[in-house]
């Protein structure tokens, strides 16, 4: 059986057998085949994306060559080539995006019907899919690059989500785990540190949840420029009173 992971480094095995993804470019073209499971990636788009200030003139035949390395992976029946463009289609348990996304709908789907267990359990099995940055490895292009972020994004929210529930489920401490780890990883996340100060503030630790605003706003202001959201500020006067009273 063939299973192909992107949500972390580029992984491909075979039976259960490591398979050799090949050079940082060959994992580059697996990579964004990957990320847009069957839908046609234009031979335009692999160039810029591998290539994206100067390609050199063997380009079109490299990509040919990378695209070969692919088959040779996936096998013929995955990868097809029509025209100028490339489709790699690869099932649900072949592709852990794909069993990421199956959870994600799955999980908005007990969210209309109100069924927070279901909900927190593909949440749950969603995020227990990733391992690290999206297609990790290797040098993104322009093209690739978007595709993760949007990825990532989708991810956060995934946590977040998480997050929330435990919170309304009165489970702060757990809320506030998952959140620590959440907050590292990802520290310019406004959202996020609202949600750890939620969390810690209804743990009893006002304390770290005024800590928790200082980090947000050193790294707001050293990487961004910019200020806190007034979600954040308002958290933050709310717990100064509480703490006053």
């Amino acid at each position: 059986m063939l299973e192909i992971s992107v949500l972390g480094q580029v992984d491909v095995s075979l039976d259960g057998r490591p398979v050799a993804v090949g050079t940082p470019k060959q994992q580059a073209v697996l990579a964004l085949l990957a990320l847009r499971n069957g839908q046609p990636v234009a031979v335009d788009s692999l160039v810029d994306d591998l290539w994206p200030l100067r390609p050199p003139a063997s380009a079109l035949a490299n990509i040919q060559s990378y695209a070969s390395h692919v088959r040779r992976i996936a096998g013929a029946a995955r990868l097809v080539r029509r025209g100028t463009t490339y489709t790699l289609t690869l099932a649900e348990h072949e592709l852990d995006l794909a069993r990421f996304n199956r959870a994600r709908r799955a999980a908005e789907v007990a969210r209309a019907a109100d069924d927070v267990a279901a909900e927190l359990r593909h949440l749950d099995t969603a995020a227990g899919l990733w391992r690290g940055s999206v297609a990790d490895g290797f040098r993104h292009g322009p093209v690739t690059a978007a595709l993760c972020q949007i990825i990532s994004d989708d991810y956060q929210a995934v946590v977040e989500r998480m997050a929330e529930l435990h919170l309304r489920a009165g489970a702060a401490p757990a809320a506030a785990r998952l959140l620590r780890t959440h907050v590292r990883l990802h520290p310019l996340r406004e959202s996020a540190y609202v949600l750890l100060m939620r969390a810690l503030r209804a743990s009893g630790d006002n304390a770290e949840a005024l800590a928790m605003h200082d980090l947000a706003s050193s790294n707001l202001a050293a990487q961004l420029g910019i200020r806190p959201g007034p979600q954040l500020q308002g958290l933050r006067a709310l717990i100064l009173n509480e703490s006053r009273a």
